[in-house]
């Protein structure tokens, strides 16, 4: 959802911590499919802080919100991090480079780069 990305926008911006009714709300929303909270959540995880790092959720929650038709990008990208650095899963060259494709065809321009 829009809130979702939101509420993640203004982590990144202004470094808002202590958040954990933003990291709930942030929760439900992935549970219920929010390809938005989804990313936002697989960047909490990656990066720890107001959870607990976790490669291996970062990396599920990166693929869960590059699934579908409307397949985020942006996770598309990550997870093409995570194939290439062996951030929680098994490093994998071939695939990184499948998934910054699928980036790049989706508009994504780090990805194109």
């Amino acid at each position: 959802s829009g809130l979702s990305l939101l509420n993640w926008e203004l982590v990144q911006q202004r470094g808002v911590v202590g958040q954990p009714k933003m990291v709930e709300s942030l929760r439900q929303a992935a549970q219920k499919g929010d390809s938005n909270a989804q990313l936002a959540l697989a960047k909490l995880f990656q990066a720890g802080g107001e959870v607990e790092q976790d490669s291996k959720r970062a990396f599920e929650l990166f693929f869960e919100a590059s699934q579908g038709k409307f397949g985020h990008p942006e996770a598309q990208l990550n997870l093409g991090f995570c194939y290439q650095k062996g951030e929680g899963v098994e490093q994998s060259l071939v695939e990184a480079v499948n998934w910054f494709k699928a980036a790049a065809e989706r508009g994504n321009v780090e990805a194109q780069l």
